[in-house]
């Protein structure tokens, strides 16, 4: 079923599945925390406006974790091999769902943003996948090898909120609380590192010792290419965070979405991004450079956040969501390729984790500066998301024109 050259990938592939199940688990379920009247952890008397900015830290809380962590992650990897930094990063978010678990059921909003901070510093798989691809695959591979990353990663955004949702609802079982979704994803981490350990080869075959993390980072951002691909890599990701995070936000506050609900829309589009994976990404793949391809990718996102927010029913997003999960397919797989492109091969690891940190800048961002928005209107953080969705595109458009 799998070619063999992208078999090494797979032990890091399955552990990224479950990294992003347990990441996915709380999406539809978050909102409810903090906005529903009568189940919020929050006082009664706390007004909606700060429900939602309090919802939107929360939010902000993994993102800001990876913004510190993916860097320093993907340089250790760079430097101690794949294998071993993955399952210290492993055993510490397990620790983090542990953390957020337990602040669940103390009500304490401070616990909940401390444990998210903690699993989104040390969830480092995603960036040590991308670095294993950097190891095992030539150019002409990378495309298919970041597809089936990304493949594994969308088909745990249709396990993830579904199982959430339904976890957290406790007329399904007098044992499931919001912290039965963390308890499950600090299982699912523990069953990850068993998965390295017993299953996974290092690819790292000539660890790098050169340069220091700060000094990496430095030369990093000296490469100009890269440099101009982070930012526009920033304005993209903010694009897919406002629509990742604060979709559930606007249609809780919009339509009254439960979270079971609010994981059907999750996963619907989930099942488009799987399908734009496995049927268009392989063919733009042969037809446009992949900072092209983002860049128009980018463009139709932001036209479809801004389409997404103007039907006063919810029966429209069954037209509006499928466009969204196909574009976040071509742009989440492109991005990737381009910046590994640009990267050399000892700083592989290096160069996709300050990618990674760069999307979760944004995504941090989105959560502070969408609970904000979302606080005077809930559409708001969505039409923001179209608006850097949109300046992307036309900064990877215009460096075409220059090329």
């Amino acid at each position: 079923m799998f070619p063999s050259k992208i078999r090494p990938l797979l032990p890091y592939a399955i552990v990224v599945f479950l990294g992003y199940v347990g990441f996915s688990l709380p999406l539809p379920v978050l909102p409810e925390i903090f906005l529903d009247a009568q189940r919020s952890i929050l006082p009664p008397s706390t007004s909606i406006e700060l429900k939602t900015i309090l919802l939107g830290i929360a939010l902000a809380a993994y993102p800001s974790g990876q913004l510190l962590g993916s860097p320093l992650l993907g340089t250790f990897s760079d430097k101690w091999g794949r294998r071993r930094v993955i399952m210290v990063s492993l055993a510490t978010t397990a620790l983090g769902y542990t953390i957020t678990a337990l602040a669940m059921s103390a009500h304490s909003a401070l616990g909940i943003f401390g444990g998210l901070f903690l699993c989104g510093f040390s969830e480092g798989n995603v960036t040590i996948a991308q670095a294993v691809i950097g190891d095992i695959a030539d150019k002409e591979e990378k495309v298919a090898h970041f597809g089936w990353i990304n493949f594994f990663a969308c088909t745990a955004f249709i396990v993830g909120p579904l199982l959430g949702g339904w976890l957290a609802d406790p007329s399904n079982s007098k044992l499931f609380t919001f912290a039965t979704p963390f308890w499950l994803g600090a299982l699912m981490s523990l069953v990850a590192i068993v998965i390295i350990w017993k299953f996974s080869k290092e690819t790292k075959k000539h660890p790098h010792h050169g340069q220091g993390f700060l000094h990496g980072m430095k030369t990093t951002l000296e490469n100009p290419s890269l440099r101009k691909f982070y930012i526009a890599i920033f304005f993209l990701y903010f694009g897919l965070y406002a629509f990742w995070n604060c979709i559930g936000m606007y249609l809780q506050r919009a339509f009254d979405f439960s979270p079971i609900q609010l994981a059907y829309v999750m996963a619907y589009d989930a099942f488009f991004f799987a399908l734009g994976l496995l049927f268009l990404v392989p063919k733009l793949a042969k037809k446009m450079k992949p900072f092209t391809a983002t860049g128009w990718a980018a463009l139709g996102l932001a036209l479809m956040l801004l389409i997404l927010v103007v039907p006063p029913s919810p029966w429209a997003l069954i037209l509006t969501v499928p466009p969204i999960g196909i574009l976040i397919s071509i742009s989440m797989t492109k991005a990737a390729v381009m910046v590994s492109d640009a990267a050399d091969d000892r700083s592989q690891g290096q160069a996709l984790g300050t990618m990674q940190s760069t999307q979760v800048l944004a995504g941090m961002f989105v959560g502070v500066i969408g609970g904000l928005l979302g606080a005077l209107k809930p559409g708001l953080p969505l039409i923001a998301g179209a608006v850097m969705s949109a300046i992307c595109g036309y900064l990877l458009i215009r460096r075409k024109k220059n090329v």
